[in-house]
């Protein structure tokens, strides 16, 4: 019956004839006392199950067979043994039935049919018991077969896997012995699984990594703690041809196994780790750009803010030039007081310079106990003797207190230059000019309000207003309001922008009131 059933689960694939395999299991079961006849049916995969052989059986006979078995089938895959009737010719019904042989809940890979004459019917028990242990086997060949074919295949999809792995696969033993190479271990180190086999994996590790692993492993086993230099870390490996490259490892110990044994998968980083020093390079080529690039802002930045003292000098110069043209005693007092006011000018561009350069750099700021109205007035009076504010009229407004408090003097007068330059340039033109400024000290904060009566900011310039090189016109490089928004932020506040009531703009800087 195992020849059989062999054969059978194969299709018959040997080219042999079934019918000729299946006849010995046949008279086998006809020679048992009250078997009666018997038949094979092969149950295809997709077809209705086959007659194969049943040499005691008439043609007619055959056919009532077939009909009978096929109509068991169509129910599903599963046959269950059942009894049913055969008629033939004018003779009383005979006694039908099935034995499917196969696992149980799968489908039959073959059908035994047993036809007996109700004469028999007092050796039935005999029969049947001889056909329970004739299923039994049945079962177990078919479940061997299956279990077989199942490895067979799960074998197959294995070796596929390993094989097309894009990672190196390596199992040593406690000595270090490679008992396994597989996966792209032979592409990654350049030795074949003949060569490498049974050799030590230091021959894939360059020094000290080599000289050392044997070290390692023993004081795994001996502690349980992990000391291998290789436990997700990265690594040089060694290749055939002696040159060295970088992998990632991942190492661990293999359960269930008779003797310890590790298994290792290696990954060639070769490729991430040349990317890597392609980035940094790219990262330390754009440090530079950018070192370059805030050289950059910082001149743009130092001369924006140079502009307005090197003005007031001018103008203080050209002023004090006028007096001594004429020296009388009235004129030499005002040119000297001219050019004091020239001299602050200039020391006022020096701190720019030094100031501007340390903000650059992203320096603390300066921070000491000042009185703010103080320091916004003497910004504006500085303002005050430039051409620009001719026409213009002044509204000065000092609200709250005068306690002192910690700011960066010489940061905030560039805040009250920067914003007043840009109200009276916005305001040229203008039928009606009038600059309101506010220095505001409340319990919590401290506030610079300027305010004009110019043309204000559109809608879509507002988010844009404070970005570096922003301009609204072709005078001024857009750096301006950049910087105030910068000195601002060191102080930890902010600047808004708003429509001043009755048109132009309103800048409010608002800082937190610090006190030593």
């Amino acid at each position: 019956m195992t020849t059989f059933l062999d054969e059978a689960l194969g299709k018959a694939g040997s080219g042999r004839n079934l019918e000729q395999t299946a006849e010995p299991l046949i008279r086998a079961i006809e020679s048992v006392p009250g078997s009666g006849r018997v038949a094979v049916f092969l149950n295809e995969d997709s077809d209705p199950p086959r007659f194969v052989s049943g040499p005691s059986f008439e043609t007619g006979e055959v056919q009532a067979l077939n009909a009978l078995v096929s109509s068991s089938a169509e129910a599903g895959d599963r046959i269950e043994p059942k009894e049913a009737v055969l008629p033939v010719g004018d003779e009383a019904p005979n006694r039908v039935r099935l034995f499917p042989l196969s696992v149980p809940s799968e489908r039959p890979a073959a059908i035994l049919v047993t036809v007996r004459d109700p004469i028999n019917d007092d050796k039935h028990s005999v029969f049947d018991s001889f056909m329970d242990q004739i299923v039994q086997l049945a079962g177990i060949v078919v479940e061997d077969r299956r279990l077989r074919s199942k490895m067979a295949e799960q074998q197959s999809v294995l070796e596929a896997l390993v094989g097309a792995a894009p990672d190196a696969i390596i199992r040593i033993d406690r000595s270090g012995t490679i008992l396994d190479y597989m996966g792209s271990a032979p592409r990654m180190f350049g030795w074949s699984r003949e060569e490498i086999l049974d050799k030590p994996l230091s021959t894939l590790m360059p020094d000290p990594h080599a000289s050392r692993h044997d070290d390692y492993i023993d004081a795994f086993l001996a502690t349980g703690e992990r000391k291998l230099p290789d436990f997700g870390r990265r690594l040089q490996a060694k290749h055939k041809s002696g040159d060295t490259f970088p992998i990632e490892i991942a190492l661990s110990q293999l359960p269930g196994v008779s003797d310890v044994e590790f298994i290792g998968i290696i990954r060639d980083i070769s490729v991430r780790v040349e990317r890597e020093g392609e980035l940094a390079a790219m990262r330390d080529a754009l440090d530079a750009a950018g070192v370059q690039s805030a050289l950059g802002e910082l001149a743009a930045t130092i001369a924006h803010e140079l502009n307005q003292p090197l003005t007031a000098i001018a103008n203080y110069m050209d002023a004090l030039g006028l007096r001594l043209e004429t020296p009388t005693q009235e004129n030499i007092d005002v040119a000297a007081d001219l050019s004091r006011k020239a001299a602050s000018q200039a020391r006022l561009g020096g701190e720019i310079i030094r100031r501007t350069r340390r903000m650059a750099l992203h320096s603390e700021s300066e921070m000491a106990m000042e009185d703010v109205h103080a320091v916004v007035g003497e910004a504006l009076s500085l303002m005050s003797k430039t051409p620009a504010v001719v026409d213009v009229v002044f509204e000065l407004r000092k609200e709250g207190g005068s306690d002192l408090v910690l700011i960066d003097k010489v940061q905030i007068q560039q805040v009250v230059i920067n914003l007043v330059s840009n109200a009276l340039r916005a305001m040229e033109g203008c039928e009606e000019q009038v600059l309101t400024v506010i220095s505001r000290q409340t319990d919590d904060s401290v506030e610079l309000v300027v305010s004009d009566t110019g043309p204000g900011v559109p809608d879509e310039d507002k988010q844009k207003i404070f970005d570096r090189f922003f301009r609204r016109s072709e005078s001024g490089m857009g750096l301006g309001l950049s910087v105030v928004r910068r000195i601002a932020l060191a102080h930890g506040g902010d600047i808004k922008l708003s429509d001043a009531p009755g048109g132009g703009a309103k800048f409010t800087l608002t800082l937190p009131r610090r006190v030593l």
